[in-house]
Formats: C-alpha cells, sequence, structure tokens
C-alpha cells in the first residue's frame, strides 16, 4: 500500500496483465490537494463577479470613478514634476487607462455576466492583467520622459489598437452570446 501523495495512477500501471483493475487507494491526497486549490479560485469568482455586478448595476458611476482615477493619475504625474505639455499629459494620461475600461464594459464584463463560468473569468483576468500592464508600462515611461505631447501619441496608439481589436471582435460573425442590444440591455440604458 502506498502513501497519499503516490502519483494518481500508479495502480493502474502495476495491475498485472490479465487481472481485473481495482482502485486503491493511493493517489487520493492528490485529489484533496486539487479540492485545495479550488477554494482561492472560487474565492476570486466571488469578488470578480461582485465588482462585475455592481458596475453592471451603476454603469455610469463606475466610469466616472474610472476616468477620475486616470484624471488624479494625470494631475500626479504631470503636476508635481517640470514637464512640457501639462494639460495634454493629463489628457493623454486618462487616454492611456481607456483601453482597459472599454475591453472590461465591452468584453469581459459582459462575457462574466451572460456566459460565465471559468472561462469568462480567466479571460477577465487576463484582460485585466495584459492591458494594466501596458497601462502602467506607458503610465511609468511618460513620467520618465516628462513630456505630455509624446505621452498623447503613445495613449492615442494604444487606444487605436485596442480599438481595433474590440472593433474585430465586435463585427466578427462567430459569437451569438453579445449584441449591441444585450450589452445595453446588461447596463441598464435598454428596457427589451
Amino acid at each position: 500500500m502506498g502513501g497519499a501523495f503516490d502519483p494518481m495512477w500508479k495502480d493502474i500501471d502495476e495491475t498485472r496483465p490479465g487481472t481485473p483493475y481495482v482502485v486503491d487507494s493511493t493517489g487520493w491526497g492528490w485529489f484533496g490537494l486539487f479540492i485545495l486549490l479550488t477554494v482561492p479560485v472560487l474565492m476570486v469568482y466571488g469578488i470578480v463577479a461582485c465588482v462585475t455586478g455592481w458596475v453592471v448595476s451603476h454603469p455610469m458611476v463606475a466610469a466616472g470613478i474610472y476616468l477620475g482615477i486616470g484624471l488624479v493619475a494625470g494631475l500626479l504625474i504631470y503636476c508635481l514634476g517640470q514637464a512640457r505639455f501639462r494639460v495634454v499629459g493629463v489628457f493623454a494620461t486618462v487616454l492611456t487607462v481607456l483601453p482597459l475600461g472599454l475591453a472590461m464594459a465591452l468584453y469581459a464584463i459582459p462575457y462574466l455576466m451572460i456566459q460565465e463560468g471559468f472561462s469568462a473569468l480567466v479571460d477577465w483576468v487576463l484582460i485585466l492583467i495584459i492591458l494594466g500592464i501596458i497601462s502602467l508600462m506607458i503610465l511609468f515611461w511618460a513620467g520618465s520622459l516628462e513630456n505630455g505631447l509624446i505621452h498623447f501619441l503613445l495613449a492615442l496608439a494604444f487606444l487605436g489598437l485596442v480599438s481595433m481589436i474590440l472593433y474585430s471582435w465586435w463585427t466578427e460573425t462567430s459569437h451569438d452570446w453579445i449584441t449591441w442590444s444585450k450589452l445595453l440591455e446588461l447596463y441598464g440604458f435598454s428596457s427589451s
């Protein structure tokens, strides 16, 4: 008899040819460990579902808070240093955080609310991580450049790239779970 953390299917390998396979008690520790690892995933899903539900219930307030955070970040980056083109830089900071908000509002949040499940959670987290890291990289680089005009051009390119990706996704006909009318209904702008 082996331990609880022996390879899960070790008993299959040790079954003699011509004899029936009988499950033994080895490897069940791994099953318990997998069950234990699902707890953090379920907790993250619960948190994401609560945040997403709040955003869907209060889309204008959420958008205002999100853009306000971008504005405050722009004021901190451009008003504390010796940056050139400060007003343009503050506007560029808002443009830098806008692609993440658009991707979340037009794809990740509706996907999580309409489709639900583990795949929707993974998409939500991946979009947050990837676009969040790119936004932070642009903001840190803009802070070191201290030039609002260059930051504006970078932010415009980033917004254009994300907008093209979202546009190509929205015009693709292979997904039928979301339409503009369903999106407006989800955010409470339509009473269909």
